[in-house]
Formats: structure tokens, sequence, C-alpha cells
């Protein structure tokens, strides 16, 4: 078993306790993953609670509303202020740990009669583990995405090398057959057709009313904070 390989009792148990109208969304390090569920979650048809998914827990926070902060990330943790400024972070994160948080704010969420879509965000490693619907990021350019996001995975290189292995590159530059997959390249576009294209994509998939205005909106603040930390 690999370093990586996660406990398949704990994926079953996991998995087996998930609300079929949650959907993991699935992503590799610094493929902007909590951005994507911020995205998701500004439709109408998904459920969003600021007061658990956000790390201030204020009430009532539009999910693409940036925090008077200036970061999504607890501003007491030991991290890079620069790393912050261009993340997204929410509490939806289920990494190979298997934090019980964000499965059981779903669980609490259906156990009170709750009725929208959700989303879950998950490492990379539970795709290999995927028998049930998922949303799957990925990208058709590799080179664009790391230029854009430079400090983040040069950082990320030297503190989890096994995250780029070979097998893990080829799946971060591929869809998946067994997912409705999400191109960051193209949703993350500067080039506002290419962008529009992908977002589409999303909305007639999962019978979304459109949002395109607001979430172009957060895209260009996102892609400028990059770009700022890039500069610098």
């Amino acid at each position: 078993m690999r370093e990586e390989d996660l406990d398949p009792i704990k994926v079953a148990t996991f998995f087996n306790s998930l609300d079929s109208r949650c959907q993991p969304l699935i992503a590799p390090h610094g493929f902007r993953g909590h951005a994507v569920l911020r995205i998701l979650a500004s439709h109408k048809e998904v459920w969003w609670d600021s007061s658990i998914m956000n790390w201030d827990k204020k009430p009532n926070y539009p999910p693409l509303c940036y925090p008077e902060e200036g970061s999504w990330v607890d501003t007491r943790l030991d991290r890079n202020k620069r790393i912050n400024y261009v993340t997204a972070h929410t509490s939806m994160y289920n990494p190979r740990s298997f934090s019980k948080y964000p499965l059981q704010h779903v669980i609490d969420y259906y156990n009170k009669q709750g009725s929208l879509q959700s989303f879950i965000y998950c490492t990379l490693d539970f795709i290999y583990h995927m028998s049930r619907p998922c949303v799957w990021l990925y990208t058709s350019d590799m080179h664009a995405i790391v230029k854009q996001r430079y400090l983040l995975f040069k950082k990320d290189y030297i503190r989890h090398p096994n995250e780029y292995a070979k097998d893990r590159l080829k799946l971060m530059r591929n869809p998946h057959n067994k997912a409705f997959n999400i191109d960051i390249y193209k949703l993350f576009s500067t080039n506002d057709d290419i962008f529009e294209s992908e977002y589409m994509n999303i909305v007639n998939h999962f019978n979304f009313t459109s949002n395109i205005n607001d979430v172009r909106s957060f895209m260009l603040t996102y892609l400028e904070r990059e770009q700022s930390v890039s500069i610098l």
C-alpha cells in the first residue's frame, strides 16, 4: 500500500454515510477545489451555510463574497499570508485523515429535512475509490495553471512531493470516465468565451439557474489575486 492510499474501510464508511444528494468534489492539491465548491454553492439549487462553512462563522454570508478580513482562511493559523490571499477555503474539505466535521455537517443538514443538492470537497485519492456520481477537477493545460499559481505549487511541491508522482500528474491532466469533469483551465480562463462555455456545461449538467455574472466577477477577482502574488 502506498503512503497516500486511503483505508478502504474508512472510504466505505464515509460513502455509506454520505447522502446521495451530496456529491464528492474531487480535486488535486492546488486545483482551486474550495473556489469551485463556492461557485457551485452560489446557485440557489445548492446548500450553503456560511455559519458553518466559513471559518469566521458569520451567518448569511454569500459564498462568493470576499470577507472583510480579506482572507477565507482562519487568520489565527500560522500560514503563509500570500498563500492565504489566493485561496478560498471552506470547512467542507475531507482530507485523507477523514475529518468528521464536513461529513457531519452534511448528515445534520439532511436529517433536518434539507432538500437541496450539496457538495463535499475531497482529496485526489478518493477518485481511486469512486463508485457514485462525483465531480472531478482536472486541467487541459497544466503549464497555465502552474504559471497562475506558481507560489502555491512551488511550496506544495517541497512539502508534498508525492502529490506530483507520474501517475497523479497523468490524472490531473485528464477527464475521468466515472465523473462529471470540470476543466479548471477553461473555467478560470481570462477569455470570456472559454469561461462561459465551461460554466454553461456546469449549469446544464446540474440544471442550475445561471449565476454567470456573479461567478465571473468572483473569478476575475480571484485571478487578479493570483496574478498579484505571482508578480511579487
